[in-house]
Order: C-alpha cells, then structure tokens, then sequence
C-alpha cells in the first residue's frame, strides 16, 4: 500500500499509451510504490506517492513533458 500525498499534474501534451509508459516507468522509478492514473482527454495524471512534487514535476519534465499545476 503507498502512503503518500496526491498530486495532480496538467500534462496537455500526453499523446497516447507510448507516452503513459513513458511517465508512469519515470515516476515509478523515483518512486517504486506511486500509484499513476491517466486522464488523456482531458490531459492530467494524477500520482500518490512519498516523493515531493517538485520530484514528480522534475521526472515529467525529463521525460520531454511540461506539466503545470
């Protein structure tokens, strides 16, 4: 079970299953227990995880995305 606070990021530019792979490997990575959930339509994810936001910004952001709060 994660324990965590809850993020949710605007990342308007998501394109597709490549691109929630992409994410969802990076910020599992910073953080093996973060629970990732998509929202491609309307372009957030939402992450629970024990990490800082700026940690979660910062791994979007090195995969080429640009999240916004």
């Amino acid at each position: 079970m994660t324990i965590g606070s809850g993020i949710h990021v605007n990342v308007r530019d998501l394109a597709g299953p490549q691109c929630v792979e992409r994410l969802t490997q990076a910020i599992q990575k910073l953080d093996p227990t973060a629970l990732v959930q998509f929202d491609l339509q309307q372009g957030f994810v939402d992450v629970v995880t024990t990490q800082p936001e700026k940690a979660v910004f910062m791994a979007i952001e090195e995969q080429g995305f640009h999240p916004r709060m």
